[in-house]
Protein backbone atom coordinates (compact mmCIF):
# COMPACT_ATOMS: atom_id res chain seq x y z
CA UNK A 1 0.00 0.00 0.00
CA UNK A 2 1.00 3.82 -1.24
CA UNK A 3 0.88 6.33 2.12
CA UNK A 4 -0.92 9.36 1.55
CA UNK A 5 1.34 12.21 0.50
CA UNK A 6 0.13 15.13 1.94
CA UNK A 7 1.02 18.18 -0.39
CA UNK A 8 1.22 21.68 0.17
CA UNK A 9 -2.27 23.60 0.43
CA UNK A 10 -4.41 20.18 -0.23
CA UNK A 11 -3.17 19.90 -3.22
CA UNK A 12 -4.03 16.21 -4.74
CA UNK A 13 0.36 16.30 -7.11
CA UNK A 14 3.10 18.57 -7.13
CA UNK A 15 4.99 19.34 -10.72
CA UNK A 16 8.86 20.14 -10.59
CA UNK A 17 11.25 21.53 -13.03
CA UNK A 18 14.67 21.03 -12.68
CA UNK A 19 16.64 23.03 -15.60
CA UNK A 20 19.72 21.15 -16.24
CA UNK A 21 22.65 23.33 -17.06
CA UNK A 22 23.97 21.73 -20.25
CA UNK A 23 23.88 24.23 -23.28
CA UNK A 24 23.52 27.18 -20.61
CA UNK A 25 24.26 30.51 -22.06
CA UNK A 26 23.15 34.24 -20.49
CA UNK A 27 21.23 35.12 -23.46
CA UNK A 28 18.62 31.91 -23.17
CA UNK A 29 18.73 31.96 -19.87
CA UNK A 30 17.59 35.33 -19.26
CA UNK A 31 14.80 34.46 -21.93
CA UNK A 32 13.81 31.23 -20.31
CA UNK A 33 14.02 32.40 -16.65
CA UNK A 34 11.93 35.94 -17.46
CA UNK A 35 9.04 33.83 -18.66
CA UNK A 36 8.94 31.40 -15.99
CA UNK A 37 8.91 34.32 -13.52
CA UNK A 38 6.10 35.98 -15.21
CA UNK A 39 4.16 33.05 -15.55
CA UNK A 40 4.54 32.56 -11.75
CA UNK A 41 6.89 29.32 -11.62
CA UNK A 42 9.55 29.13 -9.45
CA UNK A 43 11.89 26.19 -10.40
CA UNK A 44 15.04 24.78 -9.74
CA UNK A 45 17.99 25.82 -11.97
CA UNK A 46 21.29 23.82 -11.83
CA UNK A 47 24.31 25.12 -11.91
CA UNK A 48 28.27 24.21 -12.47
CA UNK A 49 30.30 26.03 -10.17
CA UNK A 50 33.35 25.86 -11.98
CA UNK A 51 35.10 25.77 -15.59
CA UNK A 52 36.20 22.05 -16.50
CA UNK A 53 39.87 21.17 -17.10
CA UNK A 54 38.59 17.87 -19.72
CA UNK A 55 36.56 18.29 -22.28
CA UNK A 56 32.97 19.00 -21.85
CA UNK A 57 30.45 16.08 -23.41
CA UNK A 58 27.74 19.21 -24.03
CA UNK A 59 29.45 22.17 -22.29
CA UNK A 60 27.53 25.61 -21.36
CA UNK A 61 28.19 28.62 -18.91
CA UNK A 62 29.56 27.94 -15.27
CA UNK A 63 29.88 30.43 -12.06
CA UNK A 64 32.96 31.09 -13.25
CA UNK A 65 31.31 33.33 -15.77
CA UNK A 66 30.49 36.68 -14.04
CA UNK A 67 27.86 37.86 -16.31
CA UNK A 68 25.99 34.25 -15.78
CA UNK A 69 27.16 34.17 -12.09
CA UNK A 70 24.98 37.40 -11.38
CA UNK A 71 22.01 36.25 -13.86
CA UNK A 72 21.97 32.64 -11.25
CA UNK A 73 21.97 35.08 -8.03
CA UNK A 74 19.10 37.32 -9.13
CA UNK A 75 17.00 33.71 -10.09
CA UNK A 76 17.91 32.60 -6.60
CA UNK A 77 16.58 36.03 -5.18
CA UNK A 78 13.99 35.69 -7.21
CA UNK A 79 12.53 32.70 -5.51
CA UNK A 80 14.11 30.21 -7.69
CA UNK A 81 15.99 27.32 -5.95
CA UNK A 82 19.55 27.08 -7.54
CA UNK A 83 21.15 23.17 -7.86
CA UNK A 84 24.35 21.83 -7.58
CA UNK A 85 25.31 19.49 -11.10
CA UNK A 86 27.96 18.36 -10.19
CA UNK A 87 31.36 20.41 -10.02
CA UNK A 88 31.59 21.02 -13.90
CA UNK A 89 30.47 19.99 -17.05
CA UNK A 90 32.33 16.79 -17.02
CA UNK A 91 32.79 13.47 -14.39
CA UNK A 92 34.81 15.20 -11.68
CA UNK A 93 37.24 14.13 -9.54
CA UNK A 94 37.37 14.69 -5.27
CA UNK A 95 39.49 17.25 -5.82
CA UNK A 96 37.21 19.17 -8.81
CA UNK A 97 34.40 18.23 -6.43
CA UNK A 98 35.71 19.88 -3.55
CA UNK A 99 36.85 23.12 -5.74
CA UNK A 100 33.17 23.38 -6.87
CA UNK A 101 31.63 23.27 -3.29
CA UNK A 102 34.14 26.02 -2.04
CA UNK A 103 33.24 28.00 -5.49
CA UNK A 104 29.47 27.77 -4.75
CA UNK A 105 30.91 29.44 -1.27
CA UNK A 106 32.58 32.16 -2.29
CA UNK A 107 30.02 33.00 -4.56
CA UNK A 108 27.25 32.90 -2.05
CA UNK A 109 25.65 30.16 -3.83
CA UNK A 110 24.99 27.45 -1.91
CA UNK A 111 22.45 25.07 -4.06
CA UNK A 112 19.79 23.96 -2.36
CA UNK A 113 19.42 20.60 -4.43
CA UNK A 114 22.14 18.11 -5.19
CA UNK A 115 22.44 16.24 -8.13
CA UNK A 116 25.48 13.80 -9.55
CA UNK A 117 25.49 11.41 -12.63
CA UNK A 118 28.33 9.75 -12.99
CA UNK A 119 29.36 9.38 -16.28
CA UNK A 120 28.69 6.04 -18.11
CA UNK A 121 26.57 4.53 -15.93
CA UNK A 122 22.82 4.67 -17.06
CA UNK A 123 19.92 6.12 -15.14
CA UNK A 124 18.14 2.90 -14.17
CA UNK A 125 21.75 1.74 -12.34
CA UNK A 126 21.91 5.83 -10.68
CA UNK A 127 18.55 4.80 -9.36
CA UNK A 128 19.64 1.13 -8.13
CA UNK A 129 23.07 2.65 -6.21
CA UNK A 130 21.16 5.80 -5.05
CA UNK A 131 17.92 3.43 -3.57
CA UNK A 132 20.64 0.89 -2.16
CA UNK A 133 22.47 4.07 -0.55
CA UNK A 134 19.23 5.62 1.08
CA UNK A 135 18.05 1.77 2.32
CA UNK A 136 21.21 1.48 4.08
CA UNK A 137 21.27 5.12 5.47
CA UNK A 138 24.44 6.03 3.60
CA UNK A 139 24.56 8.21 0.47
CA UNK A 140 28.16 7.96 -0.89
CA UNK A 141 30.14 5.45 -2.72
CA UNK A 142 33.64 4.76 -0.97
CA UNK A 143 36.66 3.98 -2.97
CA UNK A 144 36.11 5.95 -6.39
CA UNK A 145 38.12 8.54 -7.75
CA UNK A 146 34.75 10.06 -8.32
CA UNK A 147 33.23 9.51 -4.84
CA UNK A 148 30.07 11.53 -3.94
CA UNK A 149 29.26 11.94 0.22
CA UNK A 150 26.81 13.30 2.04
Amino acid sequence: MTPKIDWPEGKDFAFTIFDHPDGDSVETLEVVYSFLRDLGLRTTKAVWPIRGDGTPKVGGATCEDEQYLKLVLGLKEQGFDIGFHNATYHTSTREQTTRGLAGCGKTRLMPTIWLEFPVGCSRQNNFRMLKKAVQQGRSERRGEANAWVR
